[in-house]
């Protein structure tokens, strides 16, 4: 959820309440964004993990509203 609000997301915060060292942190994000193919980038020089918006169609969006119905 917080990932889909925020659109840039500060390392240090992130690492403060994963409790892990900046370094740590960076390269289990980068682990993540590259496993869960997320749509997303580590901005090193900035500091932030950018999130990149991704639309999908409104066919998708009713399917996955309503997967649980049937």
């Amino acid at each position: 959820e917080f990932c889909r609000i925020h659109q840039t997301i500060d390392l240090k915060m992130l690492a403060d309440k994963l409790g892990m060292e900046l370094e740590a942190a960076e390269l289990w994000i980068a682990n993540l964004i590259r496993h869960a193919r997320l749509n997303a980038k580590i901005d090193s020089q900035a500091g932030t993990v950018v999130m990149k918006q991704s639309y999908s169609s409104p066919y998708d969006q009713v399917v996955e509203r309503t997967r649980g119905l049937s």
